[in-house]
């Protein structure tokens, strides 16, 4: 069913369309706030105890050194993002594109796609398969720094 056809069935049609046709913008403006707020706190400097796997048991988990990653690309310091986290640094590409697709598809009036169970246990698994390597004693090169 595409997001006309099942918009405008709904009594409030043209409201419900023009959100439609919105979220992707409000999902990225969305996602540019988070990172700007994230540069202003600038978490190479200030201390953002935000993982309990890591603090309970000194593991490195998929997630750790986002914050910092997304920082040090900002500044343009792709290095050192590729070192807090670089399956975050990976990954920003496929989802720039995952988001422009969604755009073009919702402006022009396609369907609304869900991601499949492969593409969501094959994220599950590279996610799962980065920490296992990140975590072994002779790969470093992998954690995010201290």
């Amino acid at each position: 069913m595409s997001v006309d056809s099942a918009v405008r069935s709904d009594a409030f049609g043209s409201a419900a369309l023009s959100r439609a046709r919105q979220a992707p913008l409000r999902f990225g403006a969305g996602v540019l706030a988070l990172a700007a707020a994230d540069v202003a706190i600038d978490p190479m400097s200030t201390h953002v105890p935000l993982c309990p796997l890591h603090s309970i048991t000194g593991w490195w988990c998929p997630f750790c050194g986002s914050l910092r990653a997304v920082a040090e690309l900002a500044h343009g310091h792709v290095g050192a993002a590729l070192r807090d986290n670089a399956v975050l640094v990976a990954a920003m590409p496929v989802a720039v594109a995952l988001w422009w697709a969604w755009v073009l598809r919702v402006r022009a009036g396609g369907t609304l796609r869900r991601s499949s169970r492969r593409t969501t246990a094959g994220v599950l698994m590279v996610l799962v398969m980065f920490a296992v390597v990140r975590n072994l004693p002779m790969i470093t090169a992998l954690r995010p720094a201290s």
